[in-house]
């Protein structure tokens, strides 16, 4: 009876992974976090630059952006961004490179 309950908890867990690991969006992004490599495709896209996207962050979400990295979602380019808020919490934003906090 015991054995059963462990093999029911190792499922349990695995499945709850599984599900975990398959919803996650940031999980599906191809992202480029090295600027260097990234600017040129900012460049030829015709996508708003990090240092934009870094003042309209301050100015009108009021957050500090920590890290940034642009990623490619499907048929798209976003920013994925570390912030940290005016209460000091941290999360991470994933906004459109082509029309950032719209």
């Amino acid at each position: 009876m015991r054995h059963l309950s462990i093999i029911s908890a190792a499922v349990a867990a695995l499945i709850a992974a599984t599900l975990l690991n398959s919803s996650a969006p940031q999980a599906q992004l191809a992202c480029i976090s090295d600027w260097s490599e990234a600017a040129p495709i900012v460049r030829r896209e015709g996508l708003v630059p990090i240092e934009l996207v870094d003042r309209l962050a301050r100015d009108r979400s009021s957050v500090q952006i920590l890290r940034s990295a642009l990623c490619r979602d499907q048929d798209r380019y976003v920013y994925r961004l570390t912030v940290r808020g005016g209460e000091g919490t941290m999360r991470t934003l994933v906004v459109d490179a082509r029309h950032p906090f719209d």
